[in-house]
């Protein structure tokens, strides 16, 4: 019985959880000199794959999940013969979702949004 009722928690609780597969456009909300990001997510459950494109090239989203409206991932970048790491935290609100956008060692955070393509 107890199981029952736990499988089904859990299983309204996957119902709540944002679905962002699709196309987004992001913008620095710290910085107007940088380019927009486009995100291309494919949500499968919790899991989140996909590449955030920009001047810079594309890249591949790794580590992604979704839970409710929380997302998270990180990405790497090749600079020179180093890798840098960021991780993204987002809140999905609707069609927007707010991202703090972090690099190991940095002493500050960086701010995003991006919304749903049409």
């Amino acid at each position: 019985m107890m199981r029952r009722i736990l499988l089904m928690v859990l299983l309204a609780m996957g119902a709540w959880a944002a679905d962002i597969s699709g196309q987004w456009k992001g913008e620095w909300t710290d910085s107007r000199d940088t380019p927009p990001y486009t995100f291309t997510f494919k949500q499968d459950g919790a899991s989140l794959t996909g590449t955030i494109s920009s001047e810079g090239g594309d890249l591949q989203i790794r580590e992604g999940k979704v839970n409710g409206d929380r997302v998270s991932f990180v990405v790497v970048r090749s600079v020179g013969a180093r890798e840098m790491t960021a991780t993204y935290s987002g809140r999905v609100d609707g069609g927007e979702i707010t991202f703090k956008v972090s690099l190991p060692g940095s002493e500050r955070d960086w701010h995003m949004t991006a919304k749903k393509a049409p």
